[in-house]
């Protein structure tokens, strides 16, 4: 996601401005100059170290020489007395003694200087890493400003997103209740449905009926040829009360049958609104966790917010105290910086001056003329400096006037 992005990022550039710093620390130029004069001074001492034990091992030949001949000098072949002879012996010994001492003097000269280059060969190589290190730096704040460019556009599109949500649930609210005043109609549809096999029940004793009712009058006609006019009478009044009962049952069972074909209606739109309920629902919860996401990018756009500004007021601050003395040379106000006052949400920034006592104080109200003139040009140099590290010039408009 967007904010885990952006939190990466966050998070390398933070890193990478430590090894910038670290970088600046190790001060490349200056390292390759010292590492030179160690590398000349290394082969200095080793060239002496070489050439005292040269010597040494020439003045031990020579003692041995000397030491072996006998009245006559080996060098020169002349008479050589035995006094003299030992007072050769002595001054090439102390000879040797010294270059032995030197020798062993160059020696741990050169460990020093073998051990003194290395860590700076050291450094040169840890200096070459991290200038690879921080090449990418420019790219990763494009695409951490990027990123937060994105941010601001959802944080814009968040309040249409929460004003469709908020619509949405009143609409989805509005058919939850529809669909409780439908479940009633749907129970009274089931009470219908029972009421149809009721006349499925009435219309089967209306068969049953008419049967009875044709084999009454196959009887009557029967009973007409075979008993008196008074029980024929007494039969067709019974015949009458069926007809009777059966267009009674027949009209019923019509009605009951448009009422079920009714129901049956309410069943199909009740099924639809159900169908309707479920989408909402659906839409609802995807609105509710995009609203979550966004509620979690818009923290992480604040945390990253205020890393940056702080980056930036300590960029901003760093440029003023290193430019205050060349434009303020006296030492009634020693320093200046931009302080940030209020909290995160109601902050303001203020333009300080610092005097002799340590104090700080605005420059608004308190400082003279001349002295807010000297404040604000020393703020508009850093702001430009920080801004456009690469831009070697400045342009001020009229600055006496504008400052």
């Amino acid at each position: 996601m967007i904010h885990e992005r952006l939190e990466k990022l966050a998070s390398e550039i933070e890193r990478k401005n430590k090894l910038s710093e670290e970088l600046e620390k190790l001060k490349s130029q200056e390292l390759a100059r010292l590492t030179e004069e160690l590398q000349l001074e290394f082969r200095r001492a080793g060239d002496e170290l070489a050439a005292s034990h040269a010597r040494v091992q020439d003045l031990q030949q020579v003692m041995d020489e000397l030491a072996a001949a006998g009245s006559t000098c080996p060098v020169c072949e002349s008479p050589l007395e035995e006094s003299k002879k030992q007072q050769l012996l002595k001054e090439r010994r102390e000879q040797l003694e010294a270059k032995i001492k030197r020798a062993a003097e160059l020696e741990a000269h050169v460990k020093e200087l073998n051990k003194n280059l290395n860590e700076k060969l050291k450094l040169q190589r840890r200096a070459q890493l991290l200038e690879k290190e921080i090449e990418e730096l420019p790219a990763r704040e494009a695409e951490r400003s990027q990123l937060s460019q994105q941010i601001q556009n959802f944080e814009r599109e968040l309040p249409n997103v929460r004003e469709a949500t908020r619509k949405l649930t009143i609409e989805v609210e509005g058919v939850r209740k529809e669909a409780e005043a439908l479940r009633g109609q749907f129970t009274a549809t089931k009470h219908s449905l029972q009421l149809r096999l009721d006349l499925d029940q009435l219309e089967i004793e209306r068969k049953q009926n008419f049967t009875e009712q044709l084999r009454v009058q196959r009887e009557l006609q029967q009973l007409r040829r075979a008993y008196d006019e008074a029980r024929a009478k007494e039969l067709e009044r019974h015949h009458e009360e069926l007809i009777r009962i059966h267009e009674r049952l027949r009209t019923e069972l019509v009605g009951k049958e448009q009422l079920i074909v009714e129901k049956r209606k309410l069943i199909e739109s009740i099924r639809e609104k159900r169908e309707t309920i479920v989408r909402c629902e659906v839409e609802v919860k995807h609105l509710e966790n995009a609203a979550r996401s966004l509620t979690t990018i818009q923290a992480a756009l604040a945390r990253t917010q205020a890393t940056m500004r702080r980056e930036f007021i300590d960029g901003v601050n760093e440029a003023m105290s290193e430019l205050w003395e060349s434009i303020y040379p006296y030492g009634d106000l020693t320093g200046i910086k931009l302080a940030v006052e209020g909290g995160e949400r109601g902050s303001d920034y203020v333009l300080q001056l610092r005097d002799r006592a340590g104090n700080w104080i605005p420059v608004e109200g308190v400082a003279s003329g001349g002295e807010r003139t000297d404040a604000c040009l020393a703020l508009r140099i850093a702001f430009a400096i920080v801004l456009a590290p690469s831009l070697s010039w400045i342009v001020l408009d009229e600055p006496t006037h504008h400052l």
